[in-house]
């Protein structure tokens, strides 16, 4: 397992890569995204099935629900999936959860899956791509994992 302190937009936070994946935050600067994550053995380029984290910054009147169902929208517009489900927040630790998007193939035959984490000036988006929907469902407890080895560290700013 790979630890990481990701740093962004003021602010610090460390994610933990599940078992049997690596923690990549060089191989997508050039795409805006914070980290990348992807099987052993493969690569963020050539992997059947990869996650990745960015940051958006927090407007003060959204609250987490609302942004993860922006979010989510802007995803299916950017992607042509066709629609998008509410699942069950995670829990991640104390009184903080996730919320969870799920959505239909896109464009490209792919199938997406996000968690939204919400802090005082920002939000943390995890997005697990898969080429199929098999393969996204079998890594579900993976995308879990990530998601709730998030820590926040402290405000940079």
């Amino acid at each position: 397992m790979d630890a990481g302190v990701i740093y962004s937009q003021g602010f610090s936070f460390m994610m933990v890569s599940p078992m049997g994946w690596v923690m990549d935050n060089k191989a997508s600067l050039s795409q805006g995204l914070n980290a990348v994550f992807y099987p052993k053995g493969g690569s963020w380029k050539h992997s059947d099935i990869v996650m990745y984290v960015h940051t958006v910054p927090r407007a003060r009147e959204m609250s987490l629900e609302q942004f993860a169902d922006y979010a989510a929208k802007n995803h299916i517009r950017k992607t042509y999936s066709s629609r998008y489900f509410r699942e069950a927040p995670l829990h991640i630790a104390g009184s903080q959860y996730a919320q969870i998007r799920t959505f239909t193939k896109d464009r490209w035959g792919k199938y997406d899956i996000a968690g939204y984490i919400g802090e005082d000036d920002v939000f943390v988006v995890i997005v697990m791509n898969a080429n199929n929907r098999t393969l996204l469902e079998k890594h579900i407890p993976d995308f879990e994992e990530l998601i709730k080895s998030y820590t926040f560290l402290a405000n940079t700013q």
